[in-house]
């Protein structure tokens, strides 16, 4: 904007006359100038930098990610969806899953550790009876993994004869391997009753192929 905009005031501690501008006055006043130029306003709004705020982001995030030991990208910022954590972790050697292994490493062997206190304590209480035990800890996969697709994994492994049926009845259900002798006993007396063979082919109830 024009210098004729901008008010004075002078400096009572220095006696010199110094130019502000008062952002919160809203009263307008008109001012004769010569040439229309000086009455326009130029407008020096910058424009939002959403994109390069995105990438700062995600760069933070990979820093983060680098110093707890996990890859690049586990962590990452959407502008729609906010921080999102990575849904499956490969197979391969990456730092990910290199980090994953330790902890469950030193979990697995505290929660051991605790256990076998836990169950001495008890026996010389006499809570417990006396005798050798052995104390296991697994963890569940991390990979995130819908029904439809469990389902279909353990469809194709058993077609394939990678699998066996109670197997994939064990994780499809969650349930024991008794629990998964019973499920498969119930499924091939139905489907005996319906004519159909678990063979290499279908057969009728009379028994022909």
């Amino acid at each position: 904007m024009p210098s004729s905009c901008i008010r004075t005031v002078v400096n009572p501690e220095t006696g010199k006359t110094e130019r502000y501008f008062d952002a919160d006055d809203e009263v307008y006043q008109a001012l004769k100038c010569d040439e229309d130029k000086d009455l326009k306003i130029t407008d020096n709004t910058v424009e939002l930098r959403i994109s390069e705020h995105v990438d700062g982001i995600n760069a933070l995030l990979n820093i983060l990610c680098f110093q707890v030991g996990l890859s690049p990208g586990s962590l990452s910022f959407d502008k729609a969806g906010g921080v999102k954590t990575a849904t499956e972790v490969v197979s391969e050697e990456n730092k990910t899953a290199v980090t994953i292994r330790c902890q469950k490493n030193l979990l697995v062997e505290f929660i051991e550790e605790m256990c076998r206190a836990v169950l001495r304590l008890a026996m010389i209480t006499g809570e417990v009876p006396n005798g050798d035990f052995e104390v296991t800890v697994a963890f569940k996969d991390s990979v995130v993994i819908d029904d439809n697709t469990l389902i279909q994994n353990n469809i194709d492994l058993v077609t394939a004869g990678l699998k066996s049926k109670i197997s994939a009845i064990m994780e499809v259900m969650k349930c024991d391997e008794e629990a998964a002798k019973r499920e498969l006993e119930r499924i091939n007396s139905e489907s005996a009753v319906l004519g159909v063979s678990y063979g290499d082919g279908f057969v009728t109830s009379g028994g022909e192929k």
